[in-house]
Parts: C-alpha cells; structure tokens; sequence
C-alpha cells in the first residue's frame, strides 16, 4: 500500500526534505529533483516485522545538525517514542539508531 505523508521538514541546510508516514517510516528526498535517497524506519528488538508500523504514525519530524556538517541527525516521533536516525551513515540498514519511550504526563 502507498504511504501517506504525515508531517515534513526541510534538511538543516535545506538541500532535503524530510517525510514522515502513515507506516511510521521516514523518507530523505532530494530537494532539486525529488529523487528518493533513504527510507528509515524504527528498529524492532525482538522479531523481524515492524512492531510499530500500523500502531500509529510519525507525528513530528526534526533535521539536527552541526553547520560543519560533523554530525547529523533525524528525530521522528511516533506513539510514544522517539527514533533517533544518523544521518550520516549512508551505507547503514537505515534503521533507528535507538529509540527512547516518553514519559507519561
């Protein structure tokens, strides 16, 4: 089934844009030509399908970085976590780097 996009945002230095999804997976467009660079979705721990995708979707998406450029990183919020993505691994599994649950208020 084809994704819908959720919530978007530009890279740090506006070169990509950013897509969260229905399937609580992230995309990395080129923002001149729209090619699709890398899919990211969150880690499972214990078995091989996605324990998140249909539970919820991304909410909010954030692009971190250091203007040098010396680290760089996708924050994506879906459920009650928080994946944090390195964005500058380019041959990695494209795989949340870890995730964290949020505190109940």
């Amino acid at each position: 089934t084809p994704f819908v996009p959720t919530c978007a945002c530009l890279d740090t230095f506006q070169r990509r844009f950013i897509v969260g999804d229905n399937r609580c997976h992230v995309h990395i467009y080129n923002h001149s030509n729209g090619q699709d660079i890398r899919r990211c979705r969150p880690k499972c721990s214990k078995s091989k399908s996605n324990k998140y995708e249909g539970e919820s979707h991304i909410s909010n998406v954030a692009h971190i970085a250091k203007m040098d450029g010396s680290y760089r990183f996708i924050v994506a919020s879906c459920s009650n976590y928080l994946f944090v993505f390195n964005d500058c691994e380019t041959t990695g599994s494209g795989q949340a780097a870890f995730a964290s649950e949020k505190e109940s208020l």
